[in-house]
């Protein structure tokens, strides 16, 4: 039965995330934690983000090298300081994320 809640759970979550191109984890999590442990539900989430952020990297995929200069500090390695590191990720995740709620909202006709 909880598989089931599960399931639901994920695929209202993933509907939002659709439309929107945010919330899932927003939706999933809070909503999941009534039914599941955190130490059961973080290891399920991370691998279905995975899947979910590798198939949106795939359907755009022709966008890469438009991007490649904003993932490179990711991809050389993080610097000494955790400060610096923290400061890192919170711009290029801040900058990914624009990008991609840009390449969304783009093509889509102002009713």
């Amino acid at each position: 039965m909880d598989l089931v809640v599960l399931i639901l759970i994920t695929f209202v979550a993933a509907t939002v995330d659709f439309a929107l191109g945010y919330g899932f984890s927003s939706i999933t999590v809070p909503v999941a934690l009534i039914f599941y442990t955190n130490r059961i539900l973080n290891p399920v989430l991370v691998l279905v983000e995975l899947v979910i952020n590798g198939y949106v990297l795939f359907i755009n995929r022709k966008s890469i090298p438009n991007i490649r200069w904003r993932v490179a500090p990711i991809l050389i390695g993080p610097p000494r300081s955790p400060s610096i590191l923290t400061i890192q990720h919170l711009t290029i995740v801040t900058m990914l994320n624009a990008y991609l709620l840009f390449r969304f909202f783009r093509d889509r006709a102002v009713p």
